[in-house]
């Protein structure tokens, strides 16, 4: 979905930015002018391949699907599937289900497949992407459709804090990690305060209060890093305080780790 320069976002999409740097959402809207335009080639193939795969979970006629397409997404949905096994229990089962999100009531998102079982239940995402490797251990976006589906079940079922919640990626198509399919597993009172460290991070966020702070994977996909100061001093950082001026000294001048630690830096500042 494009993103609206004008709305603060805390979505979950966002959220391994925001639930870091609280003061991102707010100043991505201040410098919205600034900001570049969206991409969405790749998030118009992650579509499809969505949309293919809750075809064939629903057990509905995809349609014609290019093969090495339709090898990847059965990575994603073979693991969804060996999960249905009803000698674990008459599972209830949600495809692209839609929900309200447990801290923003009136904002809903969707998960991609998620399977309740007498003795656990199991988020699902599928991540078609290719070029960064999405891991499931401390994935809030994960942790926020488990706690707003649970929620929602909650209306109906009553769940125990030792029940487990076990969250899984599957990207098929990583070209850095070999191990395609990865799990966080969490009880459900470990998820609650989890969820609840959240919610009090997104509520500041929407305040305008938040504070900033840079980190490589709160950085990474951030549209405002380019003209963020707090971004450009965490890269002059690795610099020695004599050497933080607008002439960088000659490479001779640095000890070795201290190049070292320039290298690792050279994205944000070159």
């Amino acid at each position: 979905m494009p993103r609206d320069p004008k709305v603060i976002d805390v979505g979950p999409s966002a959220s391994g930015r925001w639930s870091t740097c609280t003061a991102s959402p707010a100043f991505i809207v201040e410098h919205a002018d600034q900001l570049p335009k969206d991409s969405s080639a790749y998030a118009d193939e992650g579509t499809v391949a969505h949309a293919i795969a809750a075809k064939i979970l629903n057990n509905e006629d995809p349609g014609p699907v290019e093969p090495e397409m339709m090898a990847h997404i059965r990575k994603y949905t073979d693991v969804v599937q060996a999960n249905l096994d009803p000698a674990n229990g008459a599972p209830l089962v949600a495809i692209e289900q839609s929900l309200n999100l447990f801290y923003l009531p009136h904002r809903g998102g969707t998960v991609d497949a998620a399977i309740l079982r007498p003795d656990k239940v199991m988020i699902f995402d599928l991540k078609y992407g290719q070029g960064v490797s999405v891991e499931a251990e401390g994935n809030t976006q994960m942790a926020i459709y488990a706690e707003s589906l649970i929620q929602s079940w909650s209306q109906i079922i009553t769940f125990n804090d030792d029940l487990v919640v076990e969250m899984t990626i599957v990207q098929p198509r990583d070209r850095n990690n070999p191990d395609a399919v990865r799990t966080w597993t969490l009880t459900r009172d470990e998820l609650s305060k989890v969820a609840a460290d959240l919610q009090a991070k997104a509520e500041l966020a929407l305040s305008g209060k938040g504070e900033f702070v840079p980190s490589e994977k709160g950085c990474q996909f951030c549209p405002a890093r380019g003209f963020c100061s707090a971004f450009a001093t965490q890269g002059l950082s690795a610099l020695p305080p004599e050497a933080r001026v607008l002439e960088l000294p000659h490479p001779g001048a640095l000890t070795r780790e201290q190049r070292v630690q320039v290298l690792k830096a050279k994205k944000v500042l070159s």
